[in-house]
């Protein structure tokens, strides 16, 4: 739908998160929790200062390439928190050298004692996979649940990132009422499953739609991050059918939302923008999900042919004389909706009132 640069401001924020995420009260203690883990890995019995674990592993030996992931892991995790998405395929090839994903995906037969978290109720994994053993070390239900809410509002969203048709906010308290996607999945890369770019908020349907799918066709994909140095616009757009928009605008007599029709369409021919194009349709069905929001791109015509050039000009200077202090907001009340670019995922259905208008304004 839409990407945001990562700005300074945008870095400090990954970083107060990152922050947020290490500190002892989170009580997420992933280093030591994985250092307990890498310990039991090479070692019958292992002790660290919180506790005691023990381990049963029936992993043929040598295992210790999983010793290796593990503190690969320990090394790289202060930066893993924070890293960019134009590094994580790196990062992972790296990763898959040590362990490839069918390693990953096999069921380890360990029982394994976390004494850590609570050493007087001590959590056992028993036949678990080992990726998600790593996961849960790493507090990813945590982050889920109690931190990156606090997150949402600072860097402008609130709406599903893949669909903009649901709301994705958290309660008052923190609750979050949204699920979690990871650009990259967590199943094949589980050391990135609390990095901050690497979490994108969605809706129930869009989240199980996407599962594992990577979607990524050359430098396209469904990331919602790009460096401050791509200065390329939006891949998709939102369209009325520009022949049934015609003839609606000439209809004498009562017209009818279904007279138009939305279209979301590749913004540029590009070969590999065509390809995420149907990734994208047979995944989340966009463009189906959307006929069903004619009456709100009827709404859209309807403001365009009734707020002039003149009239919101007019509309203006009024407004700014009555108040003042929010002049600048006069385009959001004429548009209905927020007005910049980067404000599309704070309401849903954002992103089609915005392509719609400025189809319309010929832009």
């Amino acid at each position: 739908m839409h990407k945001f640069k990562i700005t300074p401001n945008i870095v400090n924020i990954a970083n107060e998160y990152a922050d947020k995420v290490k500190q002892d009260a989170t009580n997420i203690k992933a280093k030591v929790k994985l250092q307990a883990l890498y310990e039991a890995l090479n070692n019958d019995t292992c002790v660290v200062s919180q506790g005691s674990c023990r381990r049963t592993i029936i992993i043929p030996k040598p295992n210790n390439i999983y010793a290796q992931y593990v503190n690969q892991i320990i090394t790289d995790y202060d930066s893993l928190l924070v890293a960019h998405p134009n590094l994580f395929h790196t990062i992972k090839d790296s990763y898959d050298n040590i362990l490839d994903s069918s390693a990953k995906e096999l069921l380890v037969r360990m029982t394994y004692t976390d004494s850590i978290t609570n050493p007087q109720e001590p959590k056992i994994y028993e036949n678990v996979r080992f990726v998600d053993l790593i996961i849960d070390l790493l507090g990813y239900d945590t982050v889920q649940s109690s931190i990156f809410s606090d997150y949402l509002n600072k860097i402008n969203i609130r709406t599903c990132v893949y669909c903009n048709s649901q709301y994705a906010v958290a309660t008052k308290e923190g609750a979050p009422m949204y699920e979690l996607d990871h650009f990259i999945p967590k199943s094949l890369a589980p050391y990135l499953c609390t990095s901050f770019f690497n979490l994108q908020p969605t809706c129930g349907p869009c989240n199980k739609r996407k599962s594992n799918h990577e979607f990524e066709h050359g430098s396209y994909n469904l990331s919602i991050w790009k460096e401050p140095a791509d200065n390329k616009e939006d891949a998709f757009k939102f369209e009325l059918d520009k022949v049934k928009l015609a003839k609606y605008l000439v209809k004498s007599g009562i017209k009818s939302s279904d007279d138009i029709e939305v279209k979301f369409l590749p913004a540029r021919k590009d070969a590999n923008i065509k390809l995420l194009h149907k990734d994208i349709e047979d995944h989340f069905h966009i463009s189906s999900l959307y006929s069903q929001f004619n009456d709100i791109a009827e709404e859209v015509v309807w403001r365009h042919l009734i707020y002039t050039e003149s009239y919101i000009d007019s509309f203006k200077a009024r407004f700014g004389r009555l108040l003042p202090t929010i002049k600048e907001k006069a385009d959001r009340i004429i548009l209905s909706t927020y007005s910049e670019r980067d404000e599309i995922f704070k309401r849903p259905l954002t992103k089609m009132i915005q392509d719609i208008d400025l189809q319309l304004k010929g832009k």
